[in-house]
């Protein structure tokens, strides 16, 4: 049983974080029920339309239901999965590297260096010092993209293999595969 005085503390706190965030979530739906579409998503499909496609999404992390990203991240703009999957790279954890890496393989280039670079900030902010044998899948597509035909896709590649390696192999595949092979990381099971 709560004193009033926990009971205050959280109904104050609710209210704070409503009033914070109030007009994200409320426009939010969840992934439980089954709905995806929302305020949010509606203008970042708007922003693209008109042509704002450098614009960032602009909105707290913490709010973002999953079946929202993920329907971000599904949409038949690549403009629009091209804004989700930076936000993705600059907020998400593991939960949404096969997301990533699903999108560096994409038909659009924009598409693929946008999820390139994700991709390399989302394993460098959460891998530190240790890739896993499971990433293997991760940094053979980032070798694989060395070869890329559009270059901001290779240089994408290029800095997420240096950042996790910390060594500039040059843009040959060979190299890196050599690297894979021999890397310094302890390689752990998930």
């Amino acid at each position: 049983m709560c004193d009033w005085k926990t009971k205050v503390c959280l109904v104050v706190g609710l209210l704070l974080a409503l009033a914070i965030s109030g007009p994200v979530v409320a426009g939010l739906k969840s992934e439980e029920n089954g709905a995806t579409d929302s305020p949010l998503l509606a203008r970042v499909r708007g922003d693209c339309a008109s042509g704002r496609s450098a614009a960032a999404i602009d909105v707290s992390w913490p709010s973002l239901a999953g079946g929202m990203i993920r329907a971000g991240l599904a949409d038949p703009s690549p403009c629009v999965r091209q804004k989700f999957v930076a936000l993705v790279g600059n907020n998400g954890g593991d939960e949404w590297l096969d997301e990533l890496y699903i999108a560096a393989g994409a038909s659009d280039s924009g598409l693929r260096t946008a999820a390139t670079a994700a991709l390399g900030e989302a394993l460098g902010r959460t891998r530190a010092d240790t890739l896993r044998c499971a990433d293997e899948q991760f940094v053979k597509r980032f070798i694989e993209l060395l070869e890329d035909e559009h270059p901001p896709v290779r240089d994408e590649a290029m800095m997420a293999l240096k950042n996790l390696s910390g060594m500039d192999l040059g843009y040959t595949p060979s190299n890196w595969e050599a690297w894979w092979e021999d890397s310094r990381f302890v390689r752990v099971d998930r």
